[in-house]
């Protein structure tokens, strides 16, 4: 009988991020083989001033030709088709196929597939990237988590839509989780409101805030901390009836703010880019 203890069930492990091309890494040691998980950066495009150099987003103020010109050249290095949202900082989770139209996008903040050569695809500059593989039920998906949408739920509803597509019974292989890189608890600063936000449902998560020190209205949050408090919590109530299916997950530990050289950061810059996490199964 699986333990119903979720920190039984819960496993940090490490990953690696390899270059595939300038400006694209590929996430190694983490997914299984059938699996391609990638992470761009701000490097090896042809986007200049505010939004140098591999801008991916169309909604930024960016020439489109330049845009378009970037998006090119990620598709050019993957082997797999590449669907992108319109990302509202809500909780839907879509279902995308090879039918799934790409133009209007559609509204969501995370999509899920079990398509073969078709990628989970969400863009960030500050928020927090999910990538995330269920290697028995042979699915994949991608998970944008603003502070917003991960005090929604976002990686709970899209977890719980998962089990409901494929509801294989209990899962013997791990699910693989790779929480991006996002701003750090070292740098994004948040008002109280956001703290009470989560501590209302969520007492103990206390402990992901810290007191920016002389200023009582003011406190650091960590995103990556309160992802995985979300995860353990969900882990708890056991979706569906599967029992509490074991995680394996990675952290990456760069800071977008405090990394200009590599990571767009909305809240550093304000005018910017945003870079991409995609994964696909192969």
């Amino acid at each position: 009988m699986r333990s119903t203890d979720p920190d039984d069930r819960l496993h940090i492990v490490a990953s690696r991020l390899s270059p595939i091309a300038d400006g694209i890494c590929r996430i190694d040691d983490l997914f299984p083989s059938n699996v391609l998980a990638v992470q761009t950066n701000r490097h090896g495009g042809t986007s200049s001033g505010d939004f140098a150099s591999f801008n991916l987003a169309t909604h930024v103020g960016d020439d489109p030709a330049s845009v378009a010109a970037n998006r090119d050249r990620l598709a050019q290095h993957l082997p797999c088709k590449l669907t992108w949202l319109e990302q509202v900082h809500g909780t839907d989770a879509v279902e995308v196929d090879p039918s799934t139209r790409a133009d209007p996008p559609c509204r969501a903040d995370a999509s899920i597939t079990r398509s073969r050569d078709l990628a989970c695809l969400i863009m960030t500059a500050d928020c927090l990237p999910v990538l995330l593989a269920r290697p028995d039920a042979g699915q994949v998906a991608a998970i944008h988590a603003g502070w917003r949408g991960l005090c929604a739920g976002i990686i709970e509803s899209t977890l719980d839509r998962l089990i409901a597509q494929a509801p294989v019974g209990e899962d013997e292989k791990p699910w693989c989780i790779w929480l991006g890189p996002c701003i750090s608890g070292e740098s994004f600063e948040v008002g109280a409101d956001v703290r009470s936000a989560f501590l209302a449902s969520d007492p103990l998560a206390d402990e992901c805030f810290t007191s920016v020190q002389g200023v009582s209205s003011k406190w650091r949050a960590n995103l990556q901390g309160l992802a995985l408090r979300r995860l353990r919590h969900w882990q708890a109530r056991a979706p569906g009836g599967t029992g509490a299916p074991s995680l394996r997950v990675s952290l990456e530990p760069a800071c977008t703010m405090l990394r200009q050289d590599l990571y767009y950061s909305y809240r550093r810059d304000r005018l910017t880019g945003r870079m991409a996490s995609l994964i696909t199964l192969c």
